[in-house]
């Protein structure tokens, strides 16, 4: 399933679930933004640790660790400005 977003007024495809599946994690597995920050800092061809898992770091992994970091981040911020408006 594709799924569009806009991150810094860019309009961005992008494919739901395609690193959980990629990760091989479960559905109901949680993925935490520390996990992807630190996986974003990995180097392209070393190890990486992910939810109990070890998994190369592969050039497309990273863009979508990457890409889930930044939409948690986004998240995170709508939710605090939801918050303080008293909705």
């Amino acid at each position: 399933m594709i799924a569009h977003t806009t991150l810094d007024g860019k309009i961005i495809k992008y494919r739901k679930g395609a690193l959980r599946k990629q990760l091989g994690l479960k559905k109901n597995q949680k993925l935490n933004r520390p996990e992807l920050i630190r996986a974003a800092k990995t180097k392209i061809g070393q190890k990486i640790k992910i939810a109990g898992k070890t998994r190369k770091m592969t050039r497309l992994m990273k863009k979508r660790v990457v890409l889930g970091a930044n939409l948690m981040k986004r998240n995170k911020k709508i939710k605090r400005v939801r918050k303080s408006s008293n909705y």
